[in-house]
């Protein structure tokens, strides 16, 4: 009797780790064939999401035809065929009463779905008489119903979903890896999940509840990750506007985008009644509440250990005038300039005569270059001063320094120094505002910079000198611009400087010859160890 292993999902889209899965059962099992029943649209549910039957029948077609065992990994139709709603239990009924002299059937499903069961039609009909293969899913452990299932632990593992899938498709990413190249072909020429229909729909249910801040939210994203800084920012601040406690939001996301709000009591997350607490805190966030000690201190409270500066240390470097008149007790080369708050009195002729032009005007607490402005003429400034105070309570006006703008990352973990390649930082915009940062070809950023040994070691002696005079802590970034006579004058401190693969410091300490990877063991290492003395 040939032996049927049913795969039943909605298949949307049909992904590698869905292929690799059938591969593994069709190998290891010791079955005849695995069929992937691709489940019809439930008419009780609304989901936009969901692909066409057909269009998801189709992409599984040619998944399996690529698969390692096309004539064994097959899909199926059969729920199409049935009365709905149909349920498992209605299938399974079909095919034992139409093939069941014929075959033999087994049910797969992810450990998820266990503790779920009781919830299935019929789900005691299902247990006594199919048997049921469970393949592992990250973060679930299957403690039920162990005499009635088969454990498939050597099952491969699966680091994402086919919601994540999706939202990288509607999001404009990459999804290739995700996805074979015929499904990703498919995909395209039928415009599933298309990026700019995936915006019109969002712009529709906005325009029908305009207060949504979680739509504004999601669509800021999906501006943001296309590089439309303008958009994504309006979408941000309407919704902060309608929802301000939205900032205070924190929640945990698993790869299958199911969301647990986080327990700011105790920094504890509650996942299907198991409650589970963090061992540390590696901080990647700028601006606030990362980069400016709010973060810091509420671990600190927690007890918590942590991978950047202390919250002291987060508070001076993040407030550009603390960071100033810390430094400068140190003899550290810094532009002339004017400190003001809200209710100061600003003379743009005074401004000028000062420190003449152009100048810049920029937040006093400000993360990413938001709010920074280069004003080339007296009519300008006070235009600068409003936009500025958009983003802080206080102010600086700095004399424009003319030279070349120079990054420096530096490291102080169990006691030695790593001062890292410096890197030149070529803005093709008036300077290296938040578009040049993070727009691909707005700058050009060359490591190691060209620049001669005496002005590289001037610069690595200032890095350090101003990394220990704020008792700075990790990895951080110092920088400068260094005028054509070749004086360094410090810019500002990052403590938490960006480390996506194409930031800085990555690109400096691959130039080090120090791994991503070894630079994190080495900053956790330390700062892990210390924190817990």
């Amino acid at each position: 009797m040939k032996h049927v292993v049913l795969y039943f999902g909605s298949f949307n889209p049909v992904h590698r780790g869905h292929i690799a899965l059938a591969e593994w059962v069709a190998e290891h099992v010791g079955c005849d064939e695995v069929v992937l029943v691709v489940s019809p649209k439930n008419p009780l549910k609304a989901d936009d999401s969901l692909a066409p039957e057909l269009n998801r029948f189709e992409m599984a077609e040619l998944a399996c035809a690529r698969s390692r065992f096309p004539e064994r990994i097959k899909p199926s139709v059969i729920e199409f065929l049935l009365e709905k709603p149909s349920y498992t239990i209605d299938t399974l009924r079909y095919l034992s009463r139409n093939y069941g002299g014929q075959m033999r059937f087994s049910v797969l499903l992810g450990a998820d779905l266990v503790p779920q069961l009781e919830r299935w039609r019929d789900y005691r009909e299902i247990l006594d008489g199919y048997p049921l293969l469970v393949y592992p899913r990250r973060g679930f452990e299957t403690t039920q119903y162990l005499d009635r299932i088969t454990l498939l632990n050597e099952a491969p593992l699966c680091d994402f979903s086919s919601t994540e899938v999706r939202r990288a498709l509607e999001q404009g990413d990459d999804a290739s890896a995700m996805l074979t190249p015929e499904v990703l072909a498919y995909i395209r020429e039928k415009r599933l999940w298309d990026p700019v229909r995936y915006a019109e729909r969002l712009t529709k249910r906005i325009g029908e509840e305009p207060c949504n801040a979680a739509l504004l939210v999601e669509r800021g994203q999906w501006h943001y990750r296309r590089k439309e800084w303008g958009e994504a920012l309006n979408d941000f601040n309407r919704a902060l506007q309608i929802d301000p406690d939205r900032r205070r939001d924190w929640h945990y996301t698993s790869p299958d985008g199911r969301q647990w709000q986080v327990d700011k009591n105790d920094f504890s997350i509650t996942i299907d009644g198991d409650r589970k607490t963090f061992d540390y805190a590696l901080i990647l966030i700028h601006g606030t509440p990362g980069e400016n000690g709010r973060l810091q201190g509420y671990l600190d409270m927690m007890e918590i250990p942590y991978s950047s500066c202390s919250m002291t240390s987060s508070v001076v470097t993040f407030d550009k005038i603390t960071t100033k008149r810390t430094v400068a007790e140190f003899g550290i080369p810094l532009a002339r300039g004017f400190f003001f708050s809200r209710d100061s009195r600003i003379d743009p002729k005074e401004i000028v005569r000062t420190l003449g032009l152009p100048v810049f005007v920029k937040p006093n607490a400000s993360g990413s270059s938001f709010g920074v402005t280069k004003v080339k003429s007296e009519a300008d400034i006070l235009p600068a001063v409003a936009e500025a105070f958009t983003e802080s309570d206080e102010i600086l006006i700095e004399e424009c320094i003319r030279g070349r703008e120079m990054g420096c990352g530096m490291l102080i973990a169990k006691g030695r120094e790593y001062i890292f390649p410096i890197t030149e930082i070529v803005s093709k915009k008036e300077f290296f505002d938040y578009e040049a940062k993070y727009t691909a070809g707005c700058s050009d950023e060359i490591t190691p910079a060209d620049i001669a040994p005496e002005i590289k070691a001037e610069l690595n002696r200032l890095t350090a000198l101003a990394y220990k005079a704020c008792r700075c802590r990790g990895v951080v970034r110092v920088d400068f611009i260094v005028t054509p006579e070749g004086k360094p004058y410090l810019i500002e401190i990052n403590s938490i400087p960006g480390m996506s693969g194409g930031s800085i410091v990555p690109k400096q300490v691959r130039e080090a010859g120090m791994t991503l990877g070894e630079l994190y063991d080495l900053i956790i290492e330390d700062t892990y160890d210390r924190d817990r003395r």
